[in-house]
């Protein structure tokens, strides 16, 4: 009877440390992308979360008049990881200047939503493991109209988020962000489309891991 309750503590401890180790490996699978220039400035500090989680905003800097580059991504506790961020197309312009009402502001949100490229076909980011995530797209509008846009999320599942206009003076769900729940399978990958209505121009996207229900409430009775 000893043995059988040794047993069962063992197995108990070895079950936690498995469990304790897929709950760090899924903080470690979601990440913030900021979509801009690094010549404008740092990306938004790690207190910030926008419309997701706050953490490391890794800075996606496309560069004027070059070919686009991947990048390796840090996850929210600015660790290194090996997922990475492909942007294809080659952006012509950038944006910086969306509106007179934000010029003057240093502010985590600003730096996010004040500049973007336009003719971004699709962001990859691959490398993820297998599961459900919630994805946040921003879009800040282009040229200071506000005629709305689409943009398609898809991994083994997809979705269109819908964008209804332009950034102003804070963030507005459904004008200038979005979200949708994406299934992420074997091909580990997760794809943003924005369409022509946005002028394919994204500031931001916010990349979170849901926890599956019950790892964090195992028992050992």
């Amino acid at each position: 009877m000893v043995g059988f309750r040794r047993f069962r503590v063992l197995a108990c401890g070895l079950v936690a440390v498995f469990a304790m180790t897929l709950s760090a490996d899924g903080a470690g699978q979601s990440f913030n992308l900021d979509i801009g220039a690094a010549f404008l400035g740092e990306a938004p500090d790690p207190t910030y979360a926008g419309g997701g989680a706050a953490g490391y905003w890794n800075l996606i800097d496309l560069g004027a008049g070059r070919e686009a580059q991947e990048v390796e991504l840090r996850d929210l506790s600015g660790n290194e990881t090996f997922v990475t961020a492909i942007p294809e197309g080659s952006p012509r312009d950038l944006v910086t200047d969306l509106n007179t009402a934000i010029s003057g502001r240093t502010d985590s949100e600003m730096r996010l939503m004040r500049d973007y490229f336009v003719s971004l076909r699709e962001l990859q980011v691959v490398g993820l493991q297998r599961g459900l995530y919630e994805v946040t797209v921003y879009s800040a509008g282009t040229g200071g109209e506000s005629y709305p846009g689409v943009v398609e999320v898809a991994g083994a599942t997809s979705a269109l988020i819908q964008l209804g206009g332009i950034y102003r003076t804070s963030l507005v769900l459904g004008q200038t962000h979005g979200s949708a729940l994406i299934e992420v399978g074997v091909t580990q990958t997760l794809s943003i489309f924005p369409d022509s209505a946005t002028d394919r121009s994204i500031n931001g996207v916010q990349v979170n891991l849901v926890p599956e229900p019950g790892v964090g409430g195992l028992r050992c009775l």
